[in-house]
């Protein structure tokens, strides 16, 4: 688990994952793709493949370019907070296959679980700081 934290990060992209599903920009709604999961992960449990179709249906259209989006790093226990700056692709050009899905990503910040309460109002005000944590940035 986790072993896509660095990339994601790296890339700005979240995602990942489903290297069996095929682009889905050609899928408008949550059934087709709910189908194109079911036809590629054929005799999977019907539990299974309403998660997966959940998260890529989240990831083809639900997530939109200026959203905010909280990503786990479970290699680090941190979080990554961060708006969405670009909707779905699928990079065909990524030679791990397990990383060609996903939507483009500003990240803001990169946080320790306990820090996250101090730091909320960044994603409020912008890429400013926010003084409770930066006291010495001053705008």
């Amino acid at each position: 688990m986790g072993e896509r934290d660095t990339w994601a990060l790296e890339n700005r992209c979240s995602g990942g994952g489903w290297w069996e599903v095929p682009d889905l920009t050609p899928y408008t709604t949550r059934g087709e793709v709910a189908q194109v999961v079911a036809d590629s992960f054929s005799g999977a449990a019907d539990g299974k493949i309403a998660n997966f179709s959940g998260q890529l249906w989240a990831l083809r259209d639900r997530i939109q370019p200026g959203d905010l989006l909280v990503m786990p790093l479970k290699t680090t226990k941190q979080i990554a907070i961060g708006r969405v700056s670009g909707g779905y692709e699928y990079r065909e050009h990524e030679d791990d296959r397990s990383k060609r899905v996903g939507n483009g990503l500003h990240c803001v910040l990169r946080l320790g679980v306990t820090r996250v309460n101090e730091c909320l109002d960044l994603l409020l005000h912008g890429d400013k700081p926010c003084l409770r944590c930066h006291p010495a940035a001053r705008w």
